[in-house]
């Protein structure tokens, strides 16, 4: 077969384009978030969220970074089991920011963090994850909380009678009272004595320690 000079200089510059052209790189993540359980707590009282990240592009996705946006009434237990994560109280939210390792193409990276809830609700959290080299992803989870497994202590205190009249009882009454959904154990409470005054009586369970009676 021959090709003319003009047909051949044009043949020449097809082949060049077809064998001069590369692969685009890129970062591409998705994201999977899981919280677990999804209903309730554990045996300790916690929820553990689980981020998976993946990277379906063709280079590596650098610095990979993952932000949880939890309730502001959360309690932070453990980081991340595979990064490094921390964590930034707000009056709206609990921001946990975790960093991992490059995650290769078609690689999966989890982000791990463990909170111990403290109010009964229905619970909406957010993640979104980038990377130093592109790429973005983002997933919401939601569970429900019917107990939270901590004990907190209000303590009231009456006097009678009211008013009370020099040389006669004065009856102190402390009351504790748990207004939470755990058991409270080993609870004490001490009350501060007025000036000049005598104790006439107490529980087995008190003792006087100057004004003190814990």
């Amino acid at each position: 077969m021959t090709y003319s000079g003009k047909c051949l200089k044009m043949l020449v510059f097809a082949l060049a384009l077809k064998f001069g052209s590369t692969a685009h790189a890129e970062v591409a993540l998705s994201m999977n978030l899981n919280v677990n359980p999804t209903f309730n707590i554990d045996s300790n009282g916690n929820q553990t969220y689980t981020a998976a990240v993946m990277n379906t592009g063709n280079v590596n996705a650098s610095s990979p970074t993952v932000t949880f946006v939890l309730p502001a009434d959360d309690i932070p237990i453990a980081p991340s089991l595979s990064g490094r994560c921390t964590f930034t109280p707000g009056s709206i939210s609990l921001i946990a920011t975790c960093t991992g390792d490059p995650i290769p193409p078609n690689g999966t990276s989890s982000f791990v963090v463990v909170v111990h809830p403290t109010n009964t609700t229905r619970k909406d959290v957010d993640a979104s994850a980038i990377s130093a080299s592109g790429g973005s992803a983002s997933a919401s989870v939601s569970s429900d909380i019917i107990e939270v497994a901590i004990t907190d202590m209000t303590v009231t205190l009456d006097d009678s009678p009211d008013p009370a009249q020099i040389g006669l009882p004065l009856i102190y009454t402390l009351t504790g009272l748990n207004i939470q959904d755990d058991t409270a154990t080993e609870v004490a409470v001490t009350l501060t004595l007025p000036h000049k005054v005598q104790v006439i009586s107490m529980p087995a369970a008190c003792r006087r320690l100057g004004r003190l009676v814990p």
